[in-house]
C-alpha cells in the first residue's frame, strides 16, 4: 500500500509526565478535540486547556503529544507525591480507549 495515509490508530500511551502546572502525555492516536485524559479509569479531565503542538502532528492528522494545563494545585491533587495514579486516554468520537498506564510523581 503506497501513496496512502494510514487511518488514526487507537490511543496508546508511551509516556506521562506531571510538571508544576502541566500534565504531558505522549501517545499514538491523539485526536485534537476528541481525545481526553482519564485518571483512574473514571476522572475525565475535560475542564482544562489542551495544547497541541504542530511539531508533534503526524501525516494522518493525529498528534503524538498533548499538554494539559490544570494548574499547580490540581496537579498536586491529581498526582500526590508517593502515590501511583492510573492515566488513560479516551477518544470520545470513536469510543476507543488506551490501556491505562501507572504514573508515580516524585
Amino acid at each position: 500500500m503506497t501513496n496512502r495515509i494510514p487511518p488514526p490508530p487507537n490511543p496508546a500511551i508511551n509516556r506521562v509526565e506531571a510538571k508544576k502546572k502541566y500534565l504531558i502525555v505522549e501517545a499514538l492516536g491523539i485526536v485534537s478535540g476528541s481525545t481526553v485524559v482519564v485518571l483512574e479509569g473514571n476522572r475525565t479531565l475535560t475542564d482544562y486547556e489542551y495544547e497541541y503542538d504542530d511539531s508533534y502532528k503526524v501525516a494522518n492528522g493525529t498528534y503524538t503529544r498533548v499538554k494539559i494545563k490544570p494548574g499547580k494545585s490540581k496537579i498536586k491533587e491529581f498526582f500526590p507525591p508517593g502515590s501511583s495514579v492510573g492515566v488513560g486516554l479516551h477518544n470520545v468520537a470513536t469510543d476507543e480507549w488506551s490501556g491505562q498506564v501507572s504514573y508515580d510523581r516524585d
